[in-house]
């Protein structure tokens, strides 16, 4: 027996034919042959019978003639002590949300009376809120509409409310500010929170019909504003039992829910989850951010994870454990192209048992068509195929004229069934022109996708791209003549364009060219302002360009290939005060790397440069990473200037005290790092991210630099302040020292403090460190012999590193030269933190000459740079420390200079030779 034939004995007689339809069959289209794909569950292949150009599932003519609340309330009834939705931290059983469901079906009854009517929902999204406001207005007969919160747009949910002519707003007590704020008073409010606890009134038993409404969706339409899209309780239930019946969904699965109930995605996850029995697990990637999700799904033993690629690629790449997956049987992932790497990282991350599914759809359609796969299935492309046709749907290609194409042929992609969306909210006009009616077949209709697309014999569909110029960012389908359309509405704009352009992380990205008026002048912060009012933030573009003159094709329109590629259009700008620290520079570095934008002013805006909420979940776990510090992603909304969130970055900073953590890990004993003379421990930030042993790193504070200090101290004092810092992080344990140059005095210093405290110290360090004694000894300098070593440490980097990085690597450092006559690696502060290292420099210095080494009676290794431009330095093979170590003393040869072996390339061989002995510390 299956595993979806032992779900279903267990499910009540008509939930097992609501996923198990009788056989009985209606004819599909037969003006003209047409191939049946007979889809076999769970799995992505098919029999095929090829009769013509049509792909059809095995069950094209069913019909599901029911709605969802009895199936909810049955199933809900039956599991009623068992948990159907929970996150980190509250869970509810079945029982507990039908009855939280009911209360608030009866309070909207009692407020709206019983005609079928939408019903906005605004509340923190995922969250359990979510699914009990769903529940409950389909169980009061209305259409559950929901508006985005946090992220979402003011504008955006006035015209929502407006279009739809919501009476209510069921909201929660975090959004209630923000529900009387675009509400004005036009719709009445409902706290949902209010309801919370209440005795079970019973369910509202209304009479409903597959027909009615059960969900109005809102997305974007030809003029910029957002269109509703009405599904009826037939399409819902149809889309349900497809999850459930593809992914063999059951009680024991845990649904890992980040999509939002705006998104087809979401309500299929939800609904589905109900229908199942299924634990509905809400994540608000929003507002914990993507450093979280790893630990999570961990925790609530996740099963099942839908998000799209964007996130996806963005999660996996910050994965520490790939343990923490083992409980994942499925990653489903869609809204966007898929690529071959992503499935590589699927097989990468998730166990061998484990399935990867990739859905096609929009909100015209909802999803229609479906790829499962394996860790065995071989792709041959680098674009995933689409799938084959989802159950209940029949997927054509037509030509331009409308005629059908045979199997192979490449050509614009339509689908027929009777569970399409029954059109756009009071817009026939528009219906009639995307939904058609299919002659000779009651019920059935047709929807053009607008997408190119080839199917080849197997039945196998993939995307070729759009016949318009339709794009998707994040799951999102978007028009850039609709974006266009408003930048042309705008005074200053003569003309305007809006193209799609792809980025570093495989996602896209949009970007607008201008072309102002005679005498008109346009700033790109005034247009994004402009476009913000009136759009989303994932319709608003990336990146602006303004051009004096648009490029034109022999016909006088735009010629779009011939834009200019928008980091070849930048202009300076010279009014723009640059990142002025190394906590601003990092941010910078960091919002280029993930918004692929270089930032050229410090009140650079995160979100009107492009950042959205995927972004800003990304953005908080590389800040972790970088930094050590937790940023919330919706704390982007209090500082989304880069100098405003370095601010609050300086200030976690500096309530961390006497170390910073620069990688959080899990079991094994931490790393502490010391920094060199004058330094902080953003220094061992590259080394932190190439080292691959599993354990926290934290980087030790010099007194003065985030306490206060009277700039005297002597090693022996920093070192017991280091001693104290170090015991409150680790209070037990064998520890693990390490230092660079002064550091390793300093490390050393704080070693025997705490031997003498009875700790026990497995490794200690030091990182081309020179003892006391040896360093006092002047050498004299030969230019010539210092420009030889200077020459070979260039050559020794450019062997290291890979061909198209060459050239970048001799540019810079020519331009290092002769623009700026200084080094690359010189920091670079204000005038305020240049005093301050420099007096923390003074100090160290004088401490060092003052410190005379004691005894230790441990192992310890020396990391000897193979580059010294003092020829004497290199003669010696233990700088000295031979004298003092009573234990074993290891030198190992590490390339690169003493200010470059902890930086990119000669880093990764660092790294690597620390975590072969920090291996070894551990036996």
């Amino acid at each position: 027996m299956t595993r979806d034939e032992a779900s279903l004995t267990r499910l009540p007689t008509h939930i097992q034919s609501f996923l198990c339809p009788s056989n009985h069959r209606k004819n599909v289209n037969e003006s003209h042959p047409c191939c049946i794909f007979r889809t076999v569950v769970g799995d992505a292949h098919s029999e095929i019978e090829y009769q013509g150009t049509a792909v059809a599932s095995d069950i094209g003519g069913y019909e599901i003639e029911g709605t969802f609340p009895p199936l909810a309330e049955e199933e809900l009834n039956r599991n009623c002590s068992s948990t159907a939705v929970e996150d980190d931290n509250r869970s509810l059983t079945a029982g507990q949300l039908n009855t939280w469901a009911n209360a608030l079906a009866h309070e909207i009854l009692e407020r709206l009376g019983k005609d079928p009517e939408p019903v906005l929902m605004l509340m923190r999204d995922p969250g359990i809120g979510v699914v009990v406001a769903t529940l409950g207005v389909l169980k009061a007969g209305k259409i559950y509409t929901p508006v985005e919160g946090a992220f979402g747009t003011a504008g955006r949910s006035a015209h929502i409310l407006e279009d739809s002519g919501a009476r209510l707003i069921v909201t929660d007590s975090d959004h209630l500010l923000v529900a009387n704020q675009f509400s004005k008073g036009r719709a009445d409010i409902l706290n949902i929170d209010d309801l919370d606890g209440i005795p079970d009134p019973g369910k509202p038993g209304l009479p409903l019909s597959p027909e009615q409404p059960a969900c109005l969706l809102y997305t974007s339409g030809s003029t910029g504003k957002p269109r509703g899209v009405v599904y009826s309780h037939r399409s819902v239930l149809h889309m349900v039992r497809g999850q459930i019946r593809y992914h063999q969904l059951h009680s024991s699965d845990r649904m890992l829910l980040t999509a939002s109930a705006g998104v087809v995605g979401g309500k299929r996850m939800t609904l589905s989850g109900i229908l199942s029995g299924a634990v509905i697990v809400p994540f608000n990637l929003r507002e914990k951010g993507l450093r979280e999700m790893e630990s999570f799904i961990a925790s609530q033993r996740i099963t099942m994870i839908q998000t799209v690629p964007t996130v996806f690629r963005r999660f996996v790449a910050g994965i520490q454990d790939n343990c923490h997956l083992a409980s994942v049987r499925l990653v489903r992932l869609g809204g966007e192209p898929l690529m071959r790497s992503d499935f590589d990282l699927f097989r990468q991350h998730f166990g061998p048992d484990a399935q990867f599914a990739n859905g096609m759809g929009s909100t015209e359609s909802g999803t229609i068509s479906v790829l499962i796969a394996s860790h065995d299935t071989r792709f041959d492309e680098g674009r995933l195929p689409a799938g084959r046709p989802a159950e209940g749907f029949t997927c054509i290609l037509r030509d331009e004229t409308g005629n059908p194409l045979p199997p192979g042929s490449e050509g614009d992609l339509c689908v027929q069934s009777r569970f399409l969306p029954d059109g756009y909210w009071k817009r026939p006009d528009l219906t009639n022109l995307v939904f058609h009616d299919v002659a000779g077949v009651d019920g059935l209709r047709e929807y053009r996708t607008g997408d190119l697309a080839r199917i080849d014999e197997s039945g196998m569909i993939t995307l070729l791209g759009r016949r318009d110029s339709q794009v998707k960012i994040h799951g999102f389908r978007v028009e850039p003549e609709e974006i266009e359309a408003s930048l042309l509405a705008w005074a200053p704009v003569q003309s305007a364009a809006v193209i799609a352009s792809p980025m570093g992380d495989g996602g896209t990205q949009l970007v607008g060219y201008l072309q102002p008026k005679p005498g008109a002048r346009i700033s790109t912060d005034e247009a994004r302002l402009h476009l913000s009012r009136s759009l989303p933030p994932h319709m608003v573009p990336k990146r602006f360009v303004v051009l004096d003159t648009f490029p034109l094709t022999d016909t006088g329109k735009v010629d779009r290939r011939s834009l200019p590629a928008p980091d070849k259009a930048d202009i300076n700008d010279l009014s723009a005060v640059p990142p002025c620290d190394e906590t601003e520079r990092t941010l910078a570095w960091i919002w280029k790397k993930e918004l692929g934008l270089q930032v050229r002013d410090r009140t650079d805006n995160f979100f009107e440069l492009g950042g959205d909420s995927m972004h800003a979940a990304t953005l908080c776990g590389a800040l972790e990473r970088s930094f050590g510090v937790a940023i919330k992603p919706v704390e982007l909304l209090e500082t989304p200037e880069l100098h405003q969130l370095s601010g609050r970055i300086r200030g976690r900073l500096k309530r961390t005290q006497g170390a910073t953590l620069l990688k959080a890990s899990s079991t094994a004993p931490p790393l502490f790092l010391f920094p060199r003379a004058g330094g902080d421990g953003l220094i061992f930030r590259d080394l932190a991210k190439e080292l691959g042993a599993d354990c926290p790193i934290y980087a030790m504070s010099p007194p003065g630099l985030h306490t206060e200090s009277g700039f005297d101290e002597t090693i022996e004092t920093i070192a017991s302040g280091h001693v104290s810092t170090i015991e409150a992080i680790q209070p037990v344990g064998d520890l693990r020292l390490a230092g660079i140059s002064f550091g390793g005095s300093t490390a050393w210093e704080t070693a025997r403090q705490l031997q003498a405290k009875g700790r026990k110290v497995v490794f200690l360090g030091l990182f081309d460190s020179f003892s006391p004694r040896y360093r006092s000894t002047n050498f004299p300098r030969s230019r010539p012999y210092e420009m030889g070593q200077r020459l070979r440490l260039h050559l020794a980097a450019l062997h290291r590193l890979p061909f198209q990085e060459k050239w970048t690597y001799v540019r810079d450092r020519i331009m290092s030269r002769v623009v700026s006559g200084r080094r690359l690696d010189q920091e670079i502060r204000t005038r305020e933190e240049e005093d301050l290292f420099e007096k923390i420099y003074k100090r160290d210095l004088q401490a060092l000459l003052l410190y005379k080494p004691e005894h230790l009676d441990i192992d310890v290794t020396l990391f000897r740079c193979a580059i010294h431009f003092q020829k004497e330095l290199g003669q010696s093979r233990d700088y000295g420390w031979s004298e003092f170590c009573d234990g074993n003393l290891a030198v190992l040869d590490v390339p690169g200079y003493h200010t470059t072996m902890l930086a990119p390339p000669f880093v990764r061989e660092t790294a690597s030779m620390l975590e072969q002995c920090l291996s070894g510390s551990q036996k």
